[in-house]
């Protein structure tokens, strides 16, 4: 999932327009190098001045995973430190953010389509021959 990037010095209203575009409603918060500093999520800006900036909310103790963690491991870290997101890191950059969510979603392998040649689904949700 592509995650959500805004500065320490962004109003709290440029964050909120952001952090509905995702159901973690959770941006990644940078300093004006770029560098990772913390997390702001939409809670964070409730009830606060839309003029301020994210870094008067901000969530400074950032947990990190790199790329390529096991998914198990992963799922494993954010559950034990009661986070339900955590951004990924490859060579110092930010690739990617996990959740748990998401995590569980991986997880489970799509079903095959079921086949529809010559069957009609009826009540019940059993398959008849026609």
């Amino acid at each position: 999932m592509a995650p959500i990037v805004v500065t320490e010095d962004d109003p709290i209203a440029t964050a909120l327009s952001l952090l509905g575009k995702r159901t973690h409603r959770t941006a990644l918060v940078v300093d004006a190098d770029h560098r990772p500093v913390g997390l702001v999520t939409e809670r964070d800006c409730h009830e606060v001045d839309r003029y301020a900036t994210v870094a008067d909310v901000l969530r400074r103790n950032l947990f990190t995973l790199l790329a390529g963690v096991d998914l198990d491991e992963a799922y494993g870290a954010l559950e034990s430190n009661h986070l339900g997101l955590a951004p990924v890191f490859e060579d110092d950059r930010l690739v990617d953010v996990l959740t748990r969510t998401g995590i569980l979603r991986s997880a489970i392998s799509p079903l095959p389509p079921p086949s529809t040649r010559g069957a009609t689904r009826a009540r019940g949700g059993r398959r008849h021959q026609r």
